[in-house]
């Protein structure tokens, strides 16, 4: 019994440390996944002890929208900023034992954010970040800051309400789950406002052997204000369903009472539903897409190839309800394109294979103001198509029927030339 409890006392006392060593190689990993992209994430600081570790890393910011969002906050808009996040890791099984919070977890942590701007000025931000990995390998994530507000150097007022974001990354890292409560965020000065929320977020999905991000996400806004434009209750419902190696693609985004310049202020929505989508093909797409990012040229041969592959698999795509409120009228529209299976990718092959139709009712008013404003081909091409009744007045829009079938298009009847493949 004696030699029983030493050794038991004895791995109680090893095992953080080799946890320790086995977060830290988990880390390392990560890091170089992320990088394997863009190199953006480094390590600037790993201190691992027996009972706990601390780590510090740095991500440079050289998306173009973060960019400015986070020049508002550093006055700095020249050059790239860091995000900066340091954390303490406290090791399992059992990590309250040593300053944690969870009573049983591998790892128990906490991190800090802090926003370092180009002059090497290091600003906190608000929030807690607490990470776990679990007792079944599944690692947690809770983000939650409480309500406050910030007036900036620059005379702009920073204000947010209580929120907190609960991620679920399986032992895998092939699904993830999302519950997240976004109070409201503005951004206002004596004369004007920026404004969204608050926000709810729900997400449960997993990644299928094609590489694919199946399941639901769900996200809805109550409210936002964005520049001359303002909305209520904007939601956005995407289904994404993979069965025999074909994928499906459901997309609904609606915003009630859109309103601002050119605007009325009724409701608009765009439903999509895309169908018969090879996953292999997809997948490689996305990959492809994530590999090369806009700085660098895609390899037009493995894109050329994929984009061959999806075709062949007979793809079916549906805009089931385009419309925007616009002052002079409803723009409104939907279409229906199909590819039949075994299609190929040539011009003459793809000419073939394809049937579609589509149906778009335009405002008169809009198209005004193309003509007035815009290029003096677009002049010329609204003019010729007034003349041939590709533009079809009815009320104040203009209807605008397409028909694709057996190698001829025609519009509201009338059937238009087009290159011979």
């Amino acid at each position: 019994m004696i030699i029983a409890l030493l050794l038991a006392t004895g791995a109680v006392l090893a095992l953080p440390s080799a946890v320790g060593v086995v977060a830290e190689q988990q880390q390392d990993r990560l890091l170089n996944q992320v990088n394997a992209f863009d190199q953006q994430l480094v390590k600037e600081r790993y201190e691992r002890n027996w009972f706990s570790s601390e780590s510090r890393y740095r991500y440079s910011i050289e998306d173009e929208q973060l960019r400015k969002l986070a020049a508002v906050i550093t006055e700095e808009p020249e050059g790239n900023p860091q995000l900066i996040v340091t954390t303490r890791m406290y090791h399992g099984p059992v990590p309250l034992l040593s300053g944690g919070s969870s009573l049983l977890a591998w790892t128990d942590m906490d991190s800090s954010l802090m926003l370092r701007a180009p002059s090497g000025e290091e600003i906190e931000l608000p929030g807690e970040l607490r990470s776990r990995v679990q007792a079944d390998g599944s690692t947690r994530f809770i983000y939650s800051v409480d309500a406050e507000s910030r007036r900036l150097a620059n005379g702009l007022m920073l204000a947010w309400e209580d929120t907190q974001v609960d991620v679920v990354l399986g032992r895998s890292q092939e699904d993830l789950a999302i519950d997240g409560d976004v109070g409201t965020i503005s951004l206002s000065d004596n004369d004007a406002e920026i404004r969204i929320g608050p926000a709810t977020i729900d997400a449960d999905q997993a990644k299928s052997d094609n590489g694919l991000w199946t399941g639901d996400m769900d996200i809805r806004v109550e409210s936002l204000a964005l520049h001359d434009v303002e909305a209520d209750d904007v939601t956005l419902a995407l289904r994404v369903r993979e069965s025999s190696d074909l994928a499906s693609y459901a997309m609904d985004f609606t915003a009630l009472n859109l309103r601002g310049e050119g605007l009325s202020g009724e409701d608009a929505r765009i439903d999509l539903f895309a169908q018969r989508l090879d996953a292999q093909a997809l997948g490689g797409l996305i990959e492809l897409m994530d590999e090369f990012p806009d700085i660098a040229p895609v390899p037009v041969t493995d894109r050329d190839a994929l984009l061959r592959r999806l075709l062949r698999g007979g793809p079916e795509v549906t805009v089931r309800t385009l419309r925007l409120p616009m002052t002079d009228a409803l723009l409104e529209g939907d279409a229906h394109v199909t590819v039949e299976p075994g299609t190929g990718s040539t011009p003459r092959e793809l000419a073939g294979g394809i049937e579609g139709n589509a149906t778009l009712l335009v405002p008169k008013l809009l198209v005004e103001q193309i003509r007035a404003n815009g290029t003096d081909e677009a002049r010329n091409a609204i003019e010729l198509m007034q003349r041939l009744r590709v533009l079809k007045p009815e009320g104040n829009r203009y209807r605008v029927e397409v028909e694709y079938a057996g190698n001829l298009v025609t519009v509201n009847g009338f059937p238009v030339p087009v290159p011979v493949f």
